[in-house]
């Protein structure tokens, strides 16, 4: 299940804080999106400082399609424990998903705890709201157990069409498959009627 927390204001409401869900199923299973990368792979290889951390670099060295990637992690001690400093990726993306290319990740703010209270959803309904600040390892919530007196949340307003865009628009800007935003282009220009005379403006018009 896919939750998104949000403040909605209606003719009847403003600024209320909301809760919407989106269910995944077998064959669009719900996944976490993270921010770091797998340590499958990764071999120690030095110690230096970066940015005056004293950190331990780790790297996974691989080749796709006679294509080298080099991935390159810092890591430091923290009071609470091993903390991520900075990530470099030369080569594809594969965190995030991209083109070839030099691609840097700079973790300011990393909490290893966070309280169990993060997964509570909330009331609908509250006024006055404003979105919580999240620990950057919880990425999108999976099926965070509901309270009995927690209202269950409610379906997405607008087109269905649109649903898997609203609950989470980062997942176009980095996921690894084809836009749902495309998607839902095609579906209206389908329903409007709308043809172009190449792909090339077709592929113009789909990414404006």
């Amino acid at each position: 299940m896919r939750y998104k927390i949000t403040p909605e204001t209606t003719e009847k409401e403003v600024n209320a804080r909301k809760c919407f869900q989106l269910p995944g199923s077998k064959e669009d299973v719900v996944k976490i999106q993270s921010v770091f990368p797998s340590p499958h792979g990764f071999k120690f290889i030095r110690e230096e400082y970066y940015r005056g951390r004293y950190c331990a670099v780790w790297q996974n060295v691989t080749r796709w399609a006679q294509k080298k990637n080099v991935y390159t992690l810092w890591v430091t001690n923290s009071s609470c424990g091993v903390a991520p400093v900075h990530y470099e990726m030369r080569g594809y993306n594969s965190l995030l998903g991209s083109h070839y290319d030099k691609y840097e990740i700079t973790y300011t703010d990393f909490d290893n705890s966070f309280p169990s209270s993060i997964f509570d959803l909330p009331v609908n309904g509250e006024l006055g709201w404003a979105p919580p600040i999240l620990p950057v390892v919880l990425g999108l919530m999976a099926s965070p157990p509901c309270s009995p007196e927690t209202k269950k949340c409610g379906d997405l307003p607008g087109s269905a069409v649109e649903h898997r865009v609203l609950v989470n628009p980062m997942e176009d800007l980095v996921g690894r498959h084809q836009p749902w935003a495309h998607e839902v282009f095609h579906h209206y220009r389908r329903r409007l009627g709308r043809w172009y005379g190449s792909a090339r403006e077709l592929e113009h018009r789909q990414s404006v």
